[in-house]
């Protein structure tokens, strides 16, 4: 049965029982948090491509916007994660805020408006906690600054042709751990 349903609905991921579970306790988690409603639900597209060539460097680049809120200026990216109370840590770990600030910067070029980067944390094991805040300024400057940082350098390998690699170490080192 399993394998005639799969061949009724080609190109269909088709999820089991466990996976639908935590899918349906995120979407309800989400449904019932009234700021992630707010952020996610507000009139406006859903991944949202934007291209656009830096205004200083000239590369161009690009991102994918979860939702954009235009009559809001809002723009809401939503994370899964194992633990949201540590989300600010994810938050600086996995570079949301380099992220926020591209995607704010990009929009700034491309419509000349300014918008706010918010994010939804929703937690994939119950009780499907939900965190949702917008990205401090102090946080989409600290992002832009690395991004800017690390656009620099492109640029000058772009120029230069050359591209540095990865230092051989004397031995490999397990890490700390602790």
């Amino acid at each position: 049965e399993v394998a005639q349903f799969e061949a009724e609905h080609p190109g269909k991921i088709i999820l089991d029982q466990a996976d639908y579970d935590t899918l349906l306790g995120v979407v309800t988690a989400l449904a019932n948090h009234h700021r992630a409603r707010l952020y996610l639900d507000s009139p406006g597209p859903i991944e949202v491509a934007i291209v656009w060539d830096d205004p200083v460097t000239g590369i161009r680049l690009k991102g994918r916007l979860d939702k954009l809120a235009r009559q809001d200026r809002r723009i809401a990216d939503l994370k899964t994660s194992f633990d949201p109370s540590e989300f600010s840590t994810h938050i600086a770990r996995r570079g949301y805020h380099r992220q926020g600030a591209m995607y704010v910067d990009g929009l700034q070029v491309l419509t000349d408006e300014e918008y706010q980067f918010c994010l939804v944390a929703a937690e994939t094991k119950p009780p499907f906690g939900v965190r949702a805040a917008p990205l401090s300024s102090e946080a989409i400057e600290a992002g832009r600054i690395q991004y800017r940082g690390l656009l620099e350098k492109i640029a000058e390998c772009l120029t230069s042709q050359e591209w540095p690699g990865y230092d051989d170490p004397y031995e490999f080192t397990l890490p700390a751990q602790g």
